[in-house]
């Protein structure tokens, strides 16, 4: 007797998810640089989606001001990703991830609540999409070399998930903390976290030598 196609549908779907899983595990550079997005994701989250409060409360400005935020840090996204092919990141995928989203990153937050002011903040906005834009593009860059094709979608999938699952926490959190504590202590203590998992991601083997260069990494 055939199965029903729905519960087919649903078996291979499954089946595919958990080979996805079983190589990710597998393939120990992709799978650090997975929880490490996690982390990163989290903390630019929860700086991020407060943003406005810090324009308004923190620099008195104005709407024009959130909006000159957002405007330089979309347009530091744009220059670091054309930073990855002049620099050959992809020799240097993994470092080039770790490195300007983590520790870089943490530290420019830092100056967000250190030194606030609408210069400083113009500045940090700038460094933080540049740092953003040249290392998702230097990853996805390196991803297509290194992750067997059969596996892209997956792997991409599974990370994606990861990403976005962590964003709703990010945001209640955020929301419950700077309810409790204020814009400026919750942005230290965020960025202080996000600088120290910069420098904890640096330590795996893996992730330092994941690049091009490498020998694609596979399951087993």
């Amino acid at each position: 007797m055939a199965r029903p196609v729905g519960r087919a549908v649903r078996q291979t779907y499954l089946r595919d998810i958990g080979a996805g899983f079983r190589w990710l595990v597998g393939a120990r550079g992709f799978f650090q640089l997975t929880l490490s997005a996690t982390v990163f994701n989290f903390c630019s989250t929860l700086i991020g989606a407060f943003l406005v409060f810090y324009a308004t409360s923190v620099l008195h400005g104005s709407a024009g001001t959130f909006a000159l935020l957002l405007a330089f840090e979309v347009a530091g996204t744009g220059v670091g990703a054309l930073l990855v092919a002049p620099t050959r990141a992809l020799r240097f995928a993994g470092l080039a991830w770790t490195v300007p989203l983590g520790v870089l990153s943490g530290a420019v937050a830092q100056a967000l609540a250190l030194a606030p002011s609408a210069p400083t903040a113009f500045v940090a906005l700038f460094a933080l999409g540049t740092f953003g834009g040249f290392a998702g593009t230097a990853w996805l860059t390196a991803a297509q070399p290194l992750v067997p094709r059969e596996m892209q979608g997956r792997y991409f999938g599974i990370d994606n998930l990861g990403s976005v699952a962590i964003v709703p926490a990010a945001q209640v959190g955020g929301a419950l903390r700077l309810g409790a504590f204020g814009i400026l202590p919750t942005n230290l203590a965020v960025a202080a976290v996000w600088t120290v998992a910069g420098a904890l991601f640096l330590l795996p083997r893996s992730l330092r030598g994941l690049g091009a260069r490498a020998v694609p990494l596979r399951s087993g």
